[in-house]
């Protein structure tokens, strides 16, 4: 299921594997409380980047603490071991993937689009649950 607007929890990377988030969900939106992995369990060169996510992933857990029981109460969102789901046209539970975040579009022969044609584009692409 793509990412909502609504949802504001980042997708699983491999950095985030290191903090606690099962490799399996890589790609998958997730809101868990993060660990700080023992320094020396971490490559020296990843360190920094642990360490950036893991104060990212802690600000996002608490700062988005009340919003994700909102959803949860309302029935719209659910967290399932460190994964965000959404509810689909059947009534099932699915996991939310990442989204993408479209900065720069270019037509074939290589000149950006018109602000015009890129507002269509964009429409068009959440017209269809593109996760954009």
């Amino acid at each position: 299921m793509p990412k909502p607007q609504d949802i504001k929890a980042k997708t699983v990377n491999e950095v985030d594997v290191l903090l606690g988030a099962d490799p399996e969900t890589i790609g998958l939106v997730g809101y868990f409380r993060p660990v700080l992995p023992d320094q020396g369990s971490v490559p020296v060169d990843a360190w920094d980047r642990v360490v950036s996510r893991f104060n990212q992933r802690s600000t996002e857990f608490h700062e988005l603490a009340g919003k994700m029981a909102q959803y949860e109460a309302a029935g719209t969102f659910t967290v399932h071991q460190g994964i965000v789901f959404g509810v689909d046209d059947a009534g099932g539970r699915r996991p939310i993937t990442g989204d993408h975040d479209l900065f720069d579009v270019s037509s074939p022969d290589g000149p950006r689009i018109s602000p015009v044609a890129h507002d269509a584009l964009i429409d068009e692409m959440r017209a269809k649950d593109m996760a954009v």
